[in-house]
């Protein structure tokens, strides 16, 4: 009978566990009144390769940002503001041995630089919201290459959308949830809790921690200061630490410190949104071994999308997560062209309507604080209605993220998919893609 019994019991452990810890991240609801962040980050990521027979294929490319959010969560409101300001330099070469140097380019290299601002207002009554949102983009761009229909082009270009809506249910953040979970898991699994926690518990800490993060402090070493009192202020009002000690300091200001909890969501959202949007771009294009040598190209654009779509997310556990979620969209689009090279003027106008049917499934796998892999099969189905024509993408893309030392992780992503399209003076055409992409990521915070 003994050699059953302990197999048994470390099948409830690990069942309760399980139980335990989807319950905090399941019943979580981020609340706060005023929430604002601001993070710099920056990516740098290169690739080396062959394409085709004795070719090479290679980029290296720079992404700093500057990111600010405000949050506000309450039970009968969701609002969020993001200002993004962010740069790209990205220098290689992805060309084939014996191809068309018109449709192929060689050596490249481009700057780019991109401010944002986005803004999604959410008013509950119930389960039920109405939406109101903003959106905004200011790019200017600049590119270089030695083979293709152009040597130079620059431009500038400007969008704005506005979002209204409806919908039914919320996704919450339950991060901080995470976070409370893995400090209390590893202080019980080094024996320094006087007693075991409960699901209060946990959900008592991950309040406090959101109350911690929107507390502002200039001065870090003074914040890091206030953020450990206040998670030791509450392990000893609810009893769980008798004694301090070296270990307990330790293992708390490790997963604070040096854990880089992947953002977790969990609940279900239906919902409906009308967006108008404009657009300008002006560019200017240097072309290589043409008869004109210079053109410039300005567009206007109007356009109408109707969106539905459904979503649910679910944090299974403290280390799984799934998503999933799919949207059709129906878009009118309006534009005037003018084109002026060597002196000639060209106008043009004309209108579309697209229509994209698109669905999702995400898997996400958290082993460790410092560790994430997240797998993704998208499928985007789009019937151009001016052509009769039609594509279908399909892509599975595998992201990790490891932890290298505070604040810095380095980052993989591998893609693959197929592509099939077919419009009334084409017949259907299929391809192959992939990608594959290391590089380094720093967060200042």
């Amino acid at each position: 009978m003994k050699i059953f019994i302990l197999p048994l019991f470390c099948i409830s452990l690990t069942a309760t566990a399980q139980k335990k810890d989807s319950a905090v991240l399941q019943s979580f609801k981020f609340r706060t009144p005023n929430f604002r962040a601001v993070a710099l980050q920056g990516n740098a990521a290169g690739l080396f390769g062959t394409v085709g027979s004795g070719s090479e294929a290679y980029f290296f490319q720079v992404n700093p940002s500057l990111n600010s959010t405000r949050l506000i969560s309450t039970n009968n409101r969701l609002y969020s503001s993001n200002f993004n300001v962010s740069a790209i330099f990205y220098a290689g070469n992805n060309a084939a041995v014996n191809t068309n140097p018109f449709q192929y380019l060689q050596e490249a290299t481009t700057i780019e630089a991109t401010l944002s601002h986005t803004i999604q207002d959410r008013k509950y009554s119930g389960q039920r919201y109405k939406l109101l949102g903003y959106s905004s983009t200011v790019q200017q761009f600049y590119n270089k290459s030695n083979a293709s229909l152009y040597n130079n082009r620059s431009g500038v270009f400007t969008t704005a959308a506005f979002n209204v809506g409806k919908g039914k249910g919320r996704i919450e953040n339950v991060t901080d949830a995470q976070m409370a979970y893995n400090i209390l898991t590893e202080l019980q699994k080094n024996r320094l809790l006087v007693q075991e926690f409960t699901i209060e518990d946990a959900y008592g800490l991950a309040q406090t921690i959101t109350q911690i993060n929107n507390i502002r402090l200039f001065d870090f070493r003074r914040k890091r200061i206030y953020e450990l009192k206040q998670i030791d202020s509450f392990l000893q009002l609810k009893g769980l630490i008798k004694n301090n000690s070296i270990d307990y300091f330790t293992t708390v200001a490790d997963n604070w410190f040096y854990a880089f909890n992947q953002l977790r969501r969990h609940g279900k959202e239906k919902y409906i949104t009308l967006s108008p949007g404009i657009g300008y771009s002006i560019s200017k294009t240097s072309t290589n071994g043409l008869a004109g040598s210079a053109a410039q190209n300005a567009f206007q654009s109007g356009s109408v999308t109707l969106t539905i779509g459904i979503e649910k997310a679910i944090a299974k556990s403290i280390k799984r997560q799934f998503t999933k979620g799919a949207s059709l969209q129906t878009s009118y689009v309006y534009i005037m062209n003018q084109n002026k090279s060597n002196g000639v003027v060209t106008d043009g106008s004309g209108s579309n309507v697209y229509s994209f049917l698109n669905g999702f499934l995400q898997w996400g796998y958290y082993p460790s604080t410092r560790t994430s892999i997240n797998t993704t099969l998208n499928n985007t189905f789009v019937v151009n209605y001016q052509n009769t024509g039609f594509a279908n993408n399909t892509l599975l893309s595998l992201d990790g993220n490891y932890f290298i030392s505070y604040n810095t992780r380095v980052f993989v992503n591998i893609t693959g998919g197929v592509t099939a399209t077919k419009t009334n003076t084409a017949d259907l055409n299929g391809a192959f893609i992939s990608s594959f992409n290391i590089g380094l990521q720093h967060f200042i915070r």
